[in-house]
């Protein structure tokens, strides 16, 4: 149970034991609302981010882990006893390895977390075409592999966790063998792929001779393949009589070309060393296909946040702060976009639960929203209350949220909006204009609390508490 007084009802009807004109207490109970998200929404200058940390930090007693996203990096609380904060920068080098496997035996593997890899490449940047996702998951399934771990074994998927120090230790030990006792990492995925690349098209050692007869054997079938298919294409033409020498010379040419591909097939198997080079043809043949891949690899490395030196939170603390205010803002948007998925896919695997778990808490989160039913954020609002996730955010304008989104959040706290969106936001978040007109920013606010059982929830005016009145309600 999470319960939290965050004001008094201006002009309530005092509830029992509150005779004597004492005012109505607003209590945001978990178990009494339909969900427990939650929207705070306020120009500047109203109070919002004070108001956000006073309202997670009431969760600092109550056994439920609050994991805090802090863009601009003033998110503290007022008692540092009571949060563990990690700093995201280029000089920490705090990151995350986004190919370590989920290991739930129903959610989890090998094809899960390559498919959940390619969402994050393209949230990064466009979309991936067919053929470069392709590429990607057959450089991934044989990265897997060859640390043993496999899709169908569900008893490979559990492997140590590396930092980039201990990788750079077993390499300049050349112990690479060694390497097969941990998850694979970014950094090992873009060696894996430079070398592949080079083998498939035969480029960078000019020593590797066989790689580039290979590669000249691959590419001298394809353009015969595609000369025959050309010449076909000119036959189904010569319909005409008259046509028939040409037609005769057309089949000629083909007949050579046969032969030739004959021969570099042959060429093609003599030199094959590793007996993945059939496999490679087909599953890289495009070089421009590939390298695009590299490039967007070597792109998302450069992020700085997928390091493997995971934060270090400690346990003990109820507040984990994730302050990334140093990141730029794309790197920022990729980070939450990652670990929210990384909280939700946790809390699904541990199944339903009775009461709220943890709670997200996103500052400005209009930054790293996406007007898309299947973003993380809509995702989490819809699917997470019935595994003890809660998700709150903070914006500005109050325009900032989908209405897809308003619908699935429980309570919606307005400190304040400008007189020009009153029209809007009165339609949008079913509020009167004369409701926000009442508000009067760090002295009231308006507060939707969408409860069990009840008809028609609606705004109502709530007094502004002082730090020291902000408390935590109950068991």
């Amino acid at each position: 149970m999470l319960r939290l007084k965050i004001g008094d009802y201006v002009g309530g009807v005092s509830l029992p034991g509150h005779g004597g004109g004492a005012p109505t207490p607003c209590v945001w109970d978990s178990e009494k609302l339909i969900n427990p998200h939650l929207i705070i929404c306020g120009k500047t200058g109203t109070g919002k981010s004070y108001t956000l940390k006073k309202v997670f930090g009431g969760c600092a007693v109550q056994d439920v882990r609050v994991h805090v996203f802090d863009p601009h990096g003033d998110l503290d609380t007022e008692d540092p006893s009571q949060e563990s904060v990690s700093v995201f920068s280029n000089k920490t080098q705090i990151g995350f390895n986004p190919l370590e496997v989920n290991t739930h035996e129903h959610t989890g593997g090998v094809r899960t977390t390559i498919n959940y890899f390619i969402s994050l490449l393209e949230s990064v940047d466009r979309k991936l075409q067919v053929r470069q996702k392709n590429v990607l998951r057959a450089l991934l399934e044989e990265l897997y592999a060859n640390r043993g771990i496999t899709d169908d074994d569900p008893s490979s998927w559990a492997k140590k966790r590396i930092t980039p120090a201990i990788r750079a230790q077993i390499i300049a030990d050349k112990k690479r063998p060694e390497l097969r006792g941990y998850y694979p990492t970014l950094d090992d995925l873009i060696d894996f792929a430079s070398a592949k690349y080079q083998v498939v098209f035969g480029i960078g050692d000019s020593n590797n001779e066989n790689a580039k007869r290979t590669s000249f054997a691959l590419k001298s079938i394809k353009t015969t393949y595609q000369k025959i298919r050309k010449i076909k294409s000119n036959l189904t033409k010569l319909n005409d009589p008259e046509m028939a020498l040409e037609y005769t010379k057309l089949e000629n040419e083909i007949a050579v070309l046969r032969e030739d591909a004959k021969t570099n097939f042959a060429l093609f198997v003599d030199n094959i060393t590793t007996g993945g080079e059939t496999e490679d043809m087909v599953n890289y043949e495009y070089k421009e296909t590939f390298s695009s891949i590299l490039i967007r690899l070597k792109d998302l490395k450069g992020s700085g946040i997928f390091s493997g030196n995971v934060p270090q939170f400690d346990e003990s603390k109820k507040i984990w702060r994730y302050d990334i205010h140093y990141l730029p803002d794309p790197e920022k948007k990729l980070l939450v976009y990652y670990v929210m998925n990384k909280i939700f896919n946790l809390r699904r695997d541990l199944g339903p639960q009775n009461g709220v778990r943890d709670i997200i808490v996103v500052d400005e989160a209009h930054k790293f929203m996406e007007d898309d039913g299947t973003s993380i954020f809509n995702l989490i609002a819809k699917e997470a209350r019935k595994f003890g996730l809660g998700l709150w955010c903070a914006s500005q304008n109050p325009e900032h949220f989908s209405q897809d989104f308003l619908c699935s959040v429980g309570t919606k706290i307005l400190l304040g909006v400008d007189p020009i969106l009153y029209p809007k936001v009165s339609q949008n978040w079913d509020i009167s204009k004369e409701e926000l007109a009442r508000i009067v920013p760090k002295q009231t606010f308006s507060v939707y609390m969408d409860k069990n059982g009840a008809r028609t929830p609606r705004f109502q005016l709530v007094s502004a508490q002082k730090p020291r009145n902000l408390q935590v309600v109950g068991g």
